[in-house]
């Protein structure tokens, strides 16, 4: 399995500006280069991250208003949600202000999966199917295996983390053997400790079928035949 990509608190609030114009001259005067205040920006967000329980964290959103509608959303704790905005709205308010060109509205990534207070901190946990095979026969198991990660990386689950799945084209089981058999969709849970959790799928039509795994939204699609 390869480690997920995800942008970093900065670049997220920043790509869409630096694309609109890095290096470039704003008015003859100066330069529309965003990098330092990038790194100012990652330094509140930074501070804004401790956490104890998943709860203390949220996704907030970096709008500044129709002036300024800039930010993708991200990660930061409850409490520093506020400054956090401020500190996006006032990198906005600057950039505009230097006669630097107004940014598009950006096309944001979705969220790579739910927020989790990880060893003190507000982090991102995140499902991602292992690799499968591109076609399963019908009425036949099949193993799939779920993997778990935090940040950029797979990671042992600290406690049991729940995941929703749900199923088209056939019947999800609980177990890799196909002996618990859970219709649908249903719950799996990966176990405090580990990194991933086994489980099957048997084809009942032929045609595409597909199992998705929430929260993060992983999909892994094939073909029945």
């Amino acid at each position: 399995m390869q480690p997920r990509r995800a942008m970093t608190h900065g670049s997220a609030l920043l790509l869409i500006l630096l694309s609109a114009g890095p290096l470039a001259a704003c008015n003859g005067k100066v330069s529309c280069d965003l990098n330092a205040e990038e790194a100012k920006f990652e330094a509140v967000v930074q501070q804004n991250l401790a956490c104890s329980v998943d709860d203390d964290c949220t996704v907030t959103s970096l709008s500044g208003g129709a002036t300024c509608d800039f930010g993708c959303p991200i990660l930061t704790n409850k409490s520093g949600a506020a400054a956090v905005q401020s500190a996006a709205t006032s990198i906005c308010e600057a950039y505009l202000s230097e006669g630097c060109p107004a940014p598009p509205v950006p096309l944001c990534p979705p969220p790579p999966g739910a927020p989790l207070c990880a060893k003190g901190t507000c982090t991102w946990y995140w499902f991602q199917f292992e690799s499968h095979p591109t076609s399963v026969a019908l009425d036949a198991c099949t193993a799939f295996k779920l993997d778990f990660g935090i940040g950029l990386e797979p990671a042992a689950a600290p406690r049991d983390m729940p995941v929703a799945m749900s199923v088209s084209g056939g019947t999800l089981y609980a177990d890799s053997g196909c002996k618990t058999p859970l219709g649908a969709q249903g719950m799996l849970t990966i176990p405090a400790g580990a990194s991933s959790v086994a489980f099957g799928f048997m084809a009942t039509a032929p045609g595409t079928c597909s199992i998705d795994a929430w929260p993060g939204g992983a999909i892994a699609t094939f073909e029945a035949q």
